[in-house]
């Protein structure tokens, strides 16, 4: 699990939902590099198909860097799954738009329209049920991730 930030405070929590999902909750700042490389690390690990990984992640403002986000290119290049971003982070839905961080098969979505993002990941009531659960628990090792808490009702 990630180390801590520079204020002690843990800005990333990841693990599975499910056989294939991938929840990522990221604080509201920018995770430390060890913590981003530990995160990679993790999905090196996961063995699933990638047209069926699906991954979910809750900003509340914090994103990888520049070269964080190279090394994540850099490890899913050739293997495209399907992702949805929800954060109501406007800094994050606009790199996401001018930089074309996202993939065809990867989305970004505002906090109320968290139906959507579910709609893209293809996620059954069962997936949602493994989400909301393994997000709450998830909680307890971050500083904070306000809109995870907010769509999921916890």
């Amino acid at each position: 699990m990630p180390t801590n930030a520079a204020d002690g405070a843990k800005q990333l929590a990841w693990g599975r939902a499910g056989g294939d999902v991938i929840v990522l909750l990221h604080a509201a700042k920018n995770a430390p590099d060890a913590d981003w490389d530990a995160y990679l690390a993790f999905i090196k690990t996961v063995r699933v198909e990638p047209e069926r990984l699906r991954t979910l992640v809750f900003s509340d403002g914090g994103r990888p860097t520049f070269e964080q986000r190279r090394r994540l290119a850099d490890l899913v290049r050739g293997r495209p799954s399907r992702v949805a971003i929800v954060t109501d982070s406007s800094s994050i839905h606009f790199i996401s738009a001018q930089l074309s961080l996202e993939g065809p098969s990867s989305r970004t979505f505002s906090c109320a329209d968290f139906r959507d993002a579910v709609t893209h990941l293809g996620l059954t009531a069962a997936d949602q049920a493994s989400v909301k659960e393994r997000v709450a628990q998830l909680l307890a090792s971050i500083s904070q991730c306000n809109s995870a808490k907010l769509v999921l009702g916890i």
